[in-house]
């Protein structure tokens, strides 16, 4: 049980979670999934912006003469340093403005800067670039997510996530795929100007046919749902909830260990596949691609039905079961890097990386259902930001630094080795989704007294 530093009362976790009574559960209207579909399809762009860039590398090394450094800067840090920095702030907004309206004029920003990126005549440019489309796309998962718990009940949202983040596989293929391509007949400028343009078609669309819910819709008529309005969203009160729920902390630890694992070992499958198995770069892309895309989707989808049927069981049996799929993932993953067949090898990933993306709906559903309405946008901005720096920008270098240590050992094949070592972070992340379910079970059973 926690203290409400709202009113006084009590707060529980199970206070968010249990289903609330309302009328708008009779029945979902076309409206919330008109816009559960624009607003994966603008987050489907964003994918293809983020990937684009590494797709045309090459195009813009020998372009503009730039090393190795200054062009993972371009394609990496320029982008997470600017999006890190944005996160919270717009996360922030989102809990205080028009929703909709926010995130078309993100859109617009990104897309604007990524067209205009076509016409860029230096690195200089070109990064200025970067760091405007990193720190506007920052507001995209915070915003949108926001939309969606207001949108679907808790027993519904599993779903309705993991249909938004199907985007991210989808718009990660289309962007090697459509990009390589494009680059390859037309050049890497007309890349980021057929990139660009959906984006502002898309802005318009959300103006006109989404408005912004209700928030707190769906929530439970208790302590938390009586103080939705009652207090002004802001950093310190994001950090106080951070505080009275321990689950939500406990749920952020586990997915940034388990994006830790899946950033760092999925940065290497290309020079693993090429270094140990000999293979060309044609075959290592094709068979990394197949395996991470078609399992990737399908998990996904998988994933939001059971943490839907979670939701309903209610006493954090979703987490536990993430926390269970994290315990198979781990030696699924081990195993795979250390098969001497590469086919077996790449199987058995396709295998992992199915059960990596079940996590997708089950972890943002409980993570919104958690979380107060009046500061979603806030601790969700704050969960982005985590995952960018610790997971998407710790994993790979955590993995690199591993195969560097090794090779200085004299240890054979140290890349190998290197992703045995980062596959080991999944079995802490289930640690912590363990602990984050025992800690929602706890309040449940406590609020049932």
């Amino acid at each position: 049980m926690h203290r409400d530093h709202r009113k006084g009362g009590q707060m529980l976790d199970a206070d968010i979670t249990a289903p609330p009574v309302t009328p708008a559960r009779a029945g979902l209207g076309k409206a919330s999934y008109l816009a559960l579909a624009l607003l994966t399809l603008i987050y489907l762009c964003s994918s293809i912006d983020r990937m684009i860039i590494s797709t045309i590398a090459e195009p813009l090394k020998r372009d503009f003469g730039l090393s190795d450094t200054q062009l993972g800067v371009l394609t990496g840090l320029f982008f997470s340093m600017s999006f890190a920095v944005c996160g919270i702030p717009l996360g922030m907004l989102a809990d205080r403005v028009n929703r909709p309206r926010l995130l078309a004029a993100l859109l617009v920003i990104w897309s604007a800067l990524t067209f205009a990126s076509s016409a860029a005549q230096s690195y200089f440019m070109l990064a200025l670039a970067r760091i405007g489309v990193g720190g506007s796309e920052a507001g995209a998962s915070p915003t949108s997510m926001s939309i969606i718990s207001d949108l679907f009940p808790p027993e519904r949202r599993g779903v309705a996530l993991s249909f938004f983040y199907m985007s991210t596989p989808i718009g990660t293929a289309i962007g090697l795929g459509l990009g390589g391509y494009l680059a390859a007949e037309f050049g890497w400028r007309t890349v980021f100007m057929v990139a660009g343009i959906p984006g502002l078609i898309l802005a318009v669309l959300l103006l006109l046919f989404v408005k912004d819910p209700g928030r707190g819709n769906f929530e439970s008529v208790g302590p938390v749902s009586a103080a939705v309005t009652a207090d002004k969203p802001s950093l310190m009160a994001a950090l106080r909830v951070l505080r009275d729920i321990p689950a939500i902390p406990l749920v952020m630890l586990a997915g940034m260990s388990l994006v830790v694992g899946q950033a760092g070992s999925h940065a290497f499958i290309t020079p693993f596949l090429m270094r140990v198995h000999g293979i060309t770069i044609a075959e290592a892309g094709i068979a990394g691609g197949m395996a991470q895309l078609v399992p990737g989707v399908l998990g996904v989808l998988a994933g939001g039905f059971l943490a839907d049927r979670m939701a309903r069981r209610g006493g954090g049996a979703g987490l536990f079961m993430i926390g269970v799929v994290m315990l198979v993932t781990a030696p699924t993953s081990i195993a795979a890097f250390l098969m001497p067949d590469w086919h077996v090898a790449m199987a058995l990933l396709a295998f992992s990386n199915f059960m990596l993306a079940l996590y997708y709906g089950t972890h943002f559903s409980m993570l919104l259902s958690l979380t107060p309405a009046w500061v979603r946008g806030t601790i969700t901005g704050i969960h982005t930001v985590a995952l960018t720096l610790m997971g998407y920008g710790a994993g790979p270098v955590i993995t690199g630094a591993a195969s560097d240590f090794y090779d200085r050992a004299g240890i054979a094949n140290p890349l190998r080795w290197a992703e045995v070592t980062v596959c080991t972070m999944f079995l802490l992340a289930a640690l912590f989704y363990f602990a984050a379910g025992l800690r929602v079970r706890h309040s449940h059973r406590s609020a049932l007294r």
